[in-house]
């Protein structure tokens, strides 16, 4: 699902939503609506739209989130606001507008998007994301920040560092080596309490990940839960 997700933000790609699947077409294109083989074309716009409205939370999130990397000018275009008029109920189109809403250009990686929303489904403290931290000259990105409690996030960790595609035992070793002293210099700050990673194994159980966030200090309040739908 991550692949078909990702892929609807480029023009050309293919995705699927429930009982139809799609082309993307570029916006403005006068080419007809397409039906042979089971697919009909569609422009960004519409197949956004339709997606969101059909997709539960986390993935429309990740959607919007691939989206916006691709497009930040997306947002309050006229395409877009016009796919949002041909919504049939007004239910689809708070859905579809409450995601946009949520939905940021920061979260770099499906995995970043989808636990954001996980975070939010589950009554946590928004994070700033993106954040930057500068140690004895360097530079050192998190994907997620609470100055409230001091805690970074970091989704994937250290997996992605032995997942390296075609690298060799040394190169493998030498990233690892890197990531320690990364979050070694972090962990040196004074605002910086913790540091806790998750992967996609955790984000698939939510009461797990929410459970660690706990653990670790974030800030959470069951009142504000986001609605799944």
């Amino acid at each position: 699902m991550q692949s078909q997700i990702a892929g609807v933000a480029m023009c050309g790609a293919a995705f699927a939503v429930p009982r139809r699947r799609y082309h993307v077409r570029p916006e403005g294109d006068s080419a007809p609506v397409l039906t042979s083989l089971g697919f009909r074309l569609a422009p960004l716009s519409e197949s956004l739209v339709l997606s969101i409205a059909r997709l539960p939370f986390a993935e429309a999130v990740v959607l919007a989130d691939a989206t916006l990397r691709r497009r930040p000018d997306f947002v309050g275009s006229e395409p877009l606001d016009r796919a949002l008029s041909f919504l049939a109920s007004l239910s689809a189109l708070r859905r579809v507008t409450g995601v946009l809403e949520f939905a940021s250009a920061l979260s770099e990686s499906p995995g970043e998007s989808w636990s954001r929303a996980i975070m939010a489904l589950q009554g946590f403290e928004p994070p700033i994301l993106q954040q930057e931290f500068v140690t004895d000259g360097a530079r050192d990105r998190v994907d997620c920040w609470w100055p409230s409690c001091g805690v970074i996030g970091e989704f994937d960790g250290k997996d992605k560092y032995l997942s390296l595609g075609g690298s060799s035992r040394a190169d493998q070793w030498q990233a690892l080596n890197a990531e320690r002293q990364r979050e070694a210099r972090l962990r040196s700050r004074p605002e910086v309490r913790a540091v806790v990673r998750w992967t996609w194994d955790e984000l698939r159980h939510p009461e797990q990940f929410a459970r660690k966030l706990e653990l670790a200090g974030v800030p959470r309040d069951r009142a504000r839960r986001r609605r799944a739908a």
